[in-house]
């Protein structure tokens, strides 16, 4: 399918010492938009996708007919302009539905989308563009259109028809949907505004990256059916040494093709998954044919030893980033710091306090190392001007009970499309206060562990100069 995607890239970062916040964003339209939408209807808005009323109105509780669906989703897709005109060449003069005429807003919309697969009409001929759109048929035309493919076979619904079941899943792996409630997508229900944006906004970034984990997709199935064989045994010493000499190969194969895949794309956490179980049945080692460890020839040219063992305990974006952080202090002359599996917990807490609640956006002055009330701490509004920092010097006590009882001093970063662990540090180095914290410049040269947490649009690592009485994961 040719798609031209409209791709953005804001990113913000913030410090003790140099706090950066969002700044405030005004509504163009004269209703309040709810926290759980404005961001996306907000986007979009600007992007030129979705628009309001004549009366300056938003209405998100309104439906949504499927002309007006095809129109946003569309322009979405680079297929047409703000103004209706094709931005791709098309083989079609007219779509082929039997109730849609030439100068309708959507009906250049239309040839591109009928096309290029994304859309389907009525059994009758027609497309039916003044009725609403369902949530079905809605999601339908986002997987169609951005390509997305199921990357699990499980989901919590149980209203799923036969039409929409593979287009609901994949909407429901790449965290675009979780349904109206527990049980139920609500698949025969009415699209509303509010929710469309949602989901068209999720989309745009998730469809941004399925065409370069395609690889990866294809590796991972590999990967699963020759641990699985491992798994099942039956072979001979020879075929078994070629088996494992084969899935060795496709998880370094696998790894690489991971590494160009956005931390926002949940194939990331499906390949961590499939990694560990494909490695725990590789033998180990680093040690001889009797089970004794293996001495080792030489020392790591750095001078201390890398993270080099994917466990369950780190994601591969904690590890690389730690490792990241430390081959950068070693490059410099200095000590690497010790990976704090107490302040680990407390960047894992605040990471996914980050993803989930966006704390920096409960006021305008709120900045990155801001947390939620939604969890069992402290909520913090931190602002540049440091008023309230025994919020975030308290935090590693508060989320350990007491086991780590130093302060902590936090860096973050924020992507609007995914963070993964080169990009965090390169944008931390690129700012000369978040870089001194890092190399321990300063006031920070008393810094000797940290903790990490890299996932969805964020990254949080965390400083301390106390000991862990938990331990740490490079020892």
């Amino acid at each position: 399918m040719i798609k031209k995607y409209i791709a953005f890239l804001i990113f913000a970062v913030s410090i003790l010492s140099c706090g950066l916040s969002p700044a405030a964003e005004s509504s163009p339209f004269t209703d309040p938009l709810a926290e759980r939408y404005k961001d996306d209807v907000l986007s979009l808005y600007d992007l030129g996708i979705i628009g309001g009323f004549p009366d300056g109105s938003f209405k998100p509780d309104n439906d949504i007919s499927r002309g007006a669906a095809a129109i946003m989703v569309a322009r979405s897709l680079g297929f047409v302009d703000l103004e209706g005109n094709l931005l791709i060449e098309t083989s079609a003069d007219s779509p082929s539905f039997n109730d849609v005429y030439p100068g309708t807003s959507y009906y250049n919309a239309l040839i591109a989308l009928e096309e290029q697969g994304v859309v389907r009409g009525n059994p009758d001929g027609t497309f039916g563009p003044d009725d609403e759109v369902t949530r079905g048929a809605m999601a339908i035309m986002l997987a169609n259109g951005f390509e997305l493919a199921p990357v699990g076979h499980t989901n919590p619904f149980q209203d799923l028809g036969a039409s929409s079941m593979d287009a609901v899943q994949a909407l429901y792996d790449y965290a675009i949907t979780s349904g109206i409630s527990l049980d139920a997508y609500g698949t025969d229900q009415f699209m509303i505004r509010s929710d469309f944006s949602v989901m068209v906004r999720a989309s745009m970034q998730a469809g941004h990256h399925t065409i370069e984990a395609e690889d990866a997709l294809l590796l991972l199935e590999e990967v699963r059916l020759e641990t699985d064989q491992l798994h099942a045994g039956g072979m001979n010493d020879e075929e078994q040494q070629e088996a494992l000499t084969s899935l060795k190969a496709l998880i370094e194969d696998l790894k690489q093709e991971q590494a160009s895949i956005p931390y926002t794309n949940p194939l990331r956490d499906a390949i961590d998954t499939v990694i560990m179980d494909s490695e725990a049945t590789l033998p180990d080692e680093s040690r001889d044919e009797n089970g004794e460890e293996e001495p080792e020839d030489d020392e790591p040219v750095t001078g201390y030893q890398p993270i080099d063992v994917l466990s369950s305990e780190l994601s591969v974006e904690e590890r690389e980033l730690a490792n990241l952080i430390n081959d950068y202090r070693v490059s410099l002359g200095l000590e690497p710091l010790k990976l704090s599996v107490s302040m680990t917990q407390v960047a894992r807490s605040h990471v996914n306090d980050s993803n989930l609640h966006s704390p920096e956006r409960a006021a305008p002055e709120c900045n990155l190392h801001s947390w939620s009330a939604n969890g069992d701490w402290s909520p913090v509004c931190y602002t540049s001007d440091h008023a309230n920092a025994s919020g975030m010097w308290d935090k590693p006590y508060e989320i350990t009970d007491g086991v780590y009882n130093g302060s902590g001093y936090e860096i973050s970063v924020w992507a609007s499309n995914g963070m993964t662990a080169e990009r965090a540090l390169s944008l931390w180095q690129s700012s000369p206060a978040h870089d001194n914290v890092i190399i321990g410049d300063g006031y920070w040269s008393n810094l000797t562990v940290m903790g990490i947490s890299v996932k969805g649009n964020y990254s949080h690592v965390w400083f301390g100069t106390e000991d862990d009485p938990a331990g740490y994961f490079n020892e």
